[in-house]
């Protein structure tokens, strides 16, 4: 294991040793919680690709410990192609997309201004059990911030560190993405929300050698708040913008291979906080 990984995963260990030592009176308090969710997404939407490959959803579970805004996390994304699969090959290659985040984050809110700063590690511990492959698994290091207006618009920045382990433990990737969105509500009463927004986002991918405006798209968002449980969903369109960013894909298995540019896709999920 690398000398990052064991100073991460001591660091997470410790800020949640901290959380659970200080639970009884932060809870008191009611600035404790433990926020659970589970989501699906029809695909794996990635910064203008389908991730894990045409038409494959990916399930979420998470849990988290939060106090006074400062929430650690750990999720799951699970491959929905690894339950689907018959066959043990396809099984086992579908399980090496599955992937483990274990974050830190902070959410602060003043007047109309919302954002939340945090870091997290991505980790795919069944890429390549042999261990001839390079490492996909990556430190990110985040930033999003939204302003409550008639058009509400909000900005996320994602700066990645990856860590190729190779033979010679070199090199080392660094990713920049953007994404600028503008989102305006439909309806908000009785604890029921829908929204619809727009976004395009630039990518500097040095893990693969791309960079440019990488994907752009229309969504339409729906929660509803029941009793602590929110339920929500949303309907997506994307269209992957530069040549660098498109992925071939076999549509009809006759061997030849187009362009996928245009993604439609479906995100439903429930979470609370306990």
């Amino acid at each position: 294991m690398s000398t990052i990984k064991k100073m991460f995963i001591v660091f997470m260990f410790g800020v949640t040793s901290f959380f659970f030592v200080t639970a009884k009176s932060y809870s008191d308090e009611k600035n404790f919680y433990i926020p659970v969710g589970l989501t699906y997404d029809s695909i794996y939407w990635w910064r203008g690709i389908e991730l894990n490959g045409k038409g494959a959803g990916v399930l979420w579970p998470k849990i988290g410990i939060e106090v006074s805004g400062i929430t650690a996390y750990v999720t799951a994304g699970i491959n929905q192609d690894y339950v689907m699969a018959t066959e043990k090959g396809d099984r086992q290659l579908a399980k090496s997309y599955h992937e483990f985040d274990y974050g830190i984050e902070y959410a602060y809110s003043k007047d109309s201004l919302n954002s939340t700063i945090g870091i997290k590690y991505t980790h795919y511990p069944f890429y390549d059990s042999s261990g001839a492959a390079v490492d996909p698994s990556f430190v990110e290091a985040y930033g999003i911030a939204s302003y409550t207006a008639f058009i509400v618009p909000a900005i996320e920045v994602y700066y990645d560190y990856y860590v190729e382990e190779t033979a010679d433990k070199t090199p080392v990737n660094q990713d920049i993405y953007a994404k600028l969105s503008l989102f305006k509500d439909l309806a908000n009463a009785d604890n029921f929300t829908c929204k619809t927004g727009v976004w395009a986002a630039y990518y500097n991918n040095a893990y693969l050698d791309r960079k440019g405006f990488s994907d752009a798209g229309i969504t339409l968002s729906t929660s509803y708040l029941y009793g602590s449980v929110t339920f929500f969903s949303a309907f997506n369109y994307a269209r992957t913008l530069l040549k660098d960013f498109y992925i071939l894909y076999d549509s009809d298995g006759n061997g030849k291979s187009s362009e996928l540019k245009n993604h439609l896709w479906a995100d439903f999920g429930v979470s609370t906080k306990l």
